[in-house]
This record gives C-alpha cells, sequence and structure tokens, in this order.
C-alpha cells in the first residue's frame, strides 16, 4: 500500500513539473511573438533577434512552409521535445526556431503576411 502510494505521488510530481515546463515555454513563446508582431506591423525589414530574444540562445533558422519537424532537427541538429515539437509548418507561415547548444528554447510561427524571412549573421530576421 505505501509503495503504490509513493509511486502515485511520483507520478503527479514529473507530470506537474511537465506541465510547468510546457507552460513557461508557451507564455516565452506567445510574448515574443507579440513583440515579433509589432516590429513586423511597423513595417521593419531587419529585425535584431538578440534584442526580443531573452533566454540564452546559440542559433536561429527560420523554416518556410511545408517543413516537417524532421527535417529542421536534422538541419539544426535538435531534437524537439514532447511538448516543442511544431508539427509540419503551414502554408501560411515561416517558422522560427531559436536553439541552445542542442536544446530548441522556442519556435515561432511567422506569418508570410509580410513577405518570406531568412536569418542573417545568425542574428537578423531579414523580411524580404
Amino acid at each position: 500500500m505505501k509503495k503504490n502510494k509513493y509511486i502515485t505521488i511520483g507520478f503527479i510530481v514529473i507530470v506537474g513539473i511537465a506541465l510547468l515546463l510546457w507552460a513557461t515555454n508557451q507564455e516565452l513563446s506567445v510574448v515574443q511573438k507579440a513583440e515579433l508582431s509589432n516590429v513586423l506591423e511597423q513595417g521593419e525589414k531587419k529585425i535584431d533577434l538578440a534584442q526580443l530574444i531573452d533566454s540564452s540562445w546559440t542559433k536561429a533558422d527560420v523554416f518556410g512552409p511545408y517543413t516537417q519537424p524532421n527535417w529542421i532537427e536534422e538541419s539544426m541538429d535538435v531534437k524537439f521535445g514532447l511538448f516543442s515539437d511544431p508539427g509540419e509548418v503551414l502554408e501560411s507561415e515561416f517558422l522560427l526556431v531559436i536553439t541552445n547548444e542542442r536544446k530548441v528554447v522556442t519556435t515561432i510561427s511567422l506569418s508570410r503576411e509580410y513577405g518570406d524571412y531568412e536569418i542573417e549573421d545568425n542574428r537578423y530576421l531579414s523580411v524580404q
């Protein structure tokens, strides 16, 4: 009986931590996306990601429509976690992926409404 109680408590703690990590990542993405959307709406064509991304990061890349998650993983030498897999990039979007070493920090969907995107010097998001 006692063993089952400890297993149940351990399971609840693990699930709680996983949900907390997921929620933190989602909140970070929403804030960053809002800031990035504001800059894009103002017509900026070259955006310094270092000023928008508060977390530590080592690499940024952007992927076009229909890109599969496994292509992104291979290209950036990362693995998406259980809660960070973005799915296929939609036709109307580009996907900005920010990593730190071999871990995904955040992903941000970018509307094609403003143009096509590319990363310059691993720091600037350029709008074409």
